[in-house]
């Protein structure tokens, strides 16, 4: 029987690819049940990680892969948890509070009233890791969750300096116990645009509030960001609409 040739080259490649796939098979498995949790959870269907976020999670440090990967294992506890409680996914003033209780966190009772369902709520832990995101974000987002675990948010969203700016401001002025809230509601709106999906879907932002939350076994500040999030257009022609409006 005649066999095709293979050169070095190709043997190479060839290598390389079995051992990313030995490398990947233990991560992959890990995030395979997430999704899977996610997806019987909220019925939202996950994008498959693409090949090239595979790439980049093999280039991060041994201890920013592990780091990823016990949030994976703990988000899939936090999901089926969830389930085991009958909770409804789109219950998210419900959520918050399970996962406040999870994560032992405390805040001011009167806050928890101000929010809607359709508010996207997000805790970030002292050192600015993302704990918590409500699941209606995953119907407003086109990025797959390796995606969002290797890439920082600059490299995923295309938005003004100056929101930045202000935003991370605000962020530290939460975290470091300055102030215990911060409302937004005259914070102007703005857009950010999906840099690096296919889609490029463009999002109206619109600041509800920052909170700090304390956490009950070691006193340090957590930050709960709330906003408004619409999806306004597919693409977005002229890129020097991104800005501070």
């Amino acid at each position: 029987m005649k066999t095709e040739s293979v050169t070095k080259s190709e043997l190479g490649i060839a290598g390389s690819l079995a051992l990313q796939e030995h490398l990947i098979s233990r991560p992959k498995m890990i995030l395979d049940a997430l999704e899977s949790a996610i997806m019987e959870f909220t019925k939202v269907r996950i994008k498959p990680a693409p090949a090239s976020a595979w790439v980049k999670f093999l280039t991060l440090p041994q201890e920013t892969q592990e780091m990823i990967l016990t949030g994976w294992r703990g988000q899939t506890d936090f999901i089926r948890g969830a389930i085991d409680q009958d909770l409804d996914a789109c219950d998210e003033i419900r959520m918050l509070e399970y996962a406040m209780g999870r994560l032992n966190l405390l805040c001011d009772t009167s806050l928890i009233a101000d929010l809607s369902h359709e508010d996207v709520i997000e805790i970030y832990g002292p050192d600015y890791v993302q704990v918590y995101r409500s699941f209606n974000y995953f119907s407003l987002c086109n990025y797959s969750l390796l995606e969002l675990g290797v890439h920082p948010w600059y490299e995923l969203y295309d938005r003004s300096t100056a929101v930045m700016k202000q935003l991370i401001e605000m962020t530290e002025s939460v975290l470091c116990g300055k102030t215990s809230r911060i409302d937004l509601d005259k914070f102007p709106e703005y857009t950010i645009r999906e840099v690096m999906s296919p889609e490029g879907a463009v999002f109206s932002m619109r600041e509800k509030c920052a909170v700090r939350l304390a956490s009950s076994i070691n006193g340090q500040n957590y930050l709960m960001s709330v906003k408004k999030v619409k999806e306004i257009s597919a693409t977005l022609p002229d890129e020097s609409k991104i800005r501070f409006i």
